[in-house]
């Protein structure tokens, strides 16, 4: 017979199953909150420091850095508004942030680390420096034939061979297009790769747009490697101007932002080029300097560099004439004459 007051064992294993399972649960969900809080605070972490992590490493002419962090969801895309700057969101917070910087990226960057590269652009003074960003996700095949591979190699070569311009970081491998041809089962294991062919080649190209997720590119060179036309995948055709632009569209999103950062960099080109024209004017303006002729050849070229960049014109040719121009009469100055740039 039980006494009045005495708790059965049966209830007492009841009670402490609720309990420890209570307390689990406590646990639980204070560690799932734990973890979306530390990932807030990652992608809040990453988003504000984005733009600083740029600024630092385009302090010098050609860098390039890795940036780690936890696994975040990552997405780069041109602002919507129209307002020239590219906008970072990262993870599932609602902060985002602008950047000014002209950048050159996949749109979808999530991983566990970015790989940045930075160059600087000249025409033919330096206007600023472009940004290229990617990670472990992206592989990028450069192809190459007798008459583009020193071009190709100048770019993204053997480093035991020449100082590329692109380390094998940024996930870039060279290939001929020979041996591509008969390694394309091989690369089709690759999940977004981006082929960039330096020569037209209609065998290879329907090829290697048989692969799924492929974007292949072409390359049409003008005369001179660093200025021509790029066919992207979308069948749209965009010129670049330099060599750093030409690096742009192996890591662009597609025609889109390729075109929209390239505009950009245009739309800065002018600023820097109205500097140079004031610091012309004034130079100009001094009895001393009435002599230099070449002041006027070169406002002139300042005048049609300027228009062009309010039009947006992207004819490589135009552009060639002008550096050439402004390169040549401003290296003829000196002494008497202070240099422009």
């Amino acid at each position: 017979m039980k006494k009045r007051g005495m708790v059965s064992p049966v209830f007492k294993y009841i009670m402490a199953l609720i309990t420890g399972t209570m307390f689990l649960l406590f646990f639980i969900n204070f560690g799932l909150q734990y973890m979306k809080t530390q990932e807030s605070f990652d992608a809040y972490r990453l988003t504000s420091g984005f733009d600083d992590i740029l600024s630092a490493l385009g302090s010098s002419i050609d860098s390039e850095t890795s940036y780690s962090f936890p696994l975040t969801r990552i997405i780069l895309e041109p602002d919507k508004d129209g307002k020239n700057r590219y906008i970072l969101s990262a993870g599932k917070s609602t902060k985002s942030i602008p950047s000014y910087k002209i950048v050159f990226a996949p749109k979808d960057l999530t991983g566990k680390s970015l790989s940045i590269l930075t160059k600087r652009w000249y025409m033919p003074y330096g206007i600023d420096n472009f940004f290229y960003l990617t990670n472990e996700r992206y592989k990028y095949f450069l192809v190459y034939n007798d008459e583009t591979k020193n071009l190709v190699y100048d770019i993204a070569g053997p480093d035991d061979e020449v100082t590329p311009e692109i380390s094998k970081k940024f996930g870039i491998e060279t290939v001929d297009e020979n041996t591509l041809l008969t390694n394309i089962p091989k690369i089709e294991k690759f999940q977004t790769p981006t082929f960039v062919l330096f020569q037209e080649n209609v065998n290879l190209e329907q090829k290697l747009n048989s692969i799924s997720n492929a974007k292949v590119r072409i390359i049409n060179l003008n005369e001179k490697d660093n200025f021509g036309e790029i066919l992207f995948e979308d069948g749209q055709k965009i010129p670049f101007i330099g060599k750093p632009m030409l690096i742009g569209a192996i890591f662009a999103e597609n025609s889109k932002t390729y075109d929209y950062s390239t505009s950009m960099a245009l739309n800065k080109l002018g600023v820097i080029t109205k500097i140079y024209q004031e610091k012309l004017r004034m130079i100009a303006q001094k009895p001393q300097f009435f002599t230099c002729n070449q002041y006027t050849l070169i406002k002139k070229s300042f005048d049609t560099l300027i228009s062009l960049t309010r039009s947006y014109e992207k004819d490589p040719n135009e552009y060639i004439n002008l550096v050439e121009v402004l390169e040549e009469t401003n290296q003829v100055l000196g002494g008497d004459c202070p240099e422009i740039f």
